[in-house]
């Protein structure tokens, strides 16, 4: 993906017949990668947050980096979001924080790109239904919108029948 952004900045510099600049972005650190010794972090994460499962700091720890901070402090402060979504150990926080940090819209953008609930598969009625009241409520989305987001996402998910 990087490498089609500076494709996309060359062409547009070209075009608006700007002198190159020299991309930076491979020499900076993605939000939440900034880990220098993973098992250290790991070990840190596991002392500080002993009231979530083996799984759960696992995966919060390996996918949000230096953000899981966050991710737990949400389900801190809201014991309903730290409940478990998948069998790799995530949980209902992942859902706020995609909506309050990484600018999540839609259904459809929470469960497959932004914490990829999704990506292994249908989560079933009652977890889709609790992610799609928790989104409604960050995204201030009436019964309607809530509904219809629904409806999407678990036509996105479902196996063809033919």
């Amino acid at each position: 993906i990087r490498d089609r952004a500076e494709g996309v900045l060359e062409m547009v510099q070209f075009k608006l017949n700007r002198v190159p600049v020299e991309p930076i972005t491979d020499k900076e650190f993605l939000v939440g990668c900034e880990i220098r010794n993973m098992d250290a972090f790991m070990s840190g994460i596991e002392k500080n947050y002993k009231n979530f499962s083996t799984e759960t700091i696992d995966f919060v720890g390996r996918n949000y980096g230096t953000e899981s901070r966050a991710v737990f402090e949400l389900a801190n402060e809201n014991p309903e979001l730290a409940e478990i979504v998948c069998e790799d150990g995530q949980i209902l926080a992942s859902v706020v924080y995609a909506v309050l940090n990484e600018s999540a819209k839609t259904l459809n953008d929470i469960l497959l790109r932004r914490t990829g609930i999704g990506n292994i598969g249908h989560p079933g009625e009652t977890v889709l239904q609790k992610i799609a009241n928790i989104a409604a409520k960050e995204l201030n989305w009436d019964q309607t919108k809530r509904d219809r987001e629904t409806e999407i996402v678990d036509a996105a998910l479902r196996l063809p029948t033919e």
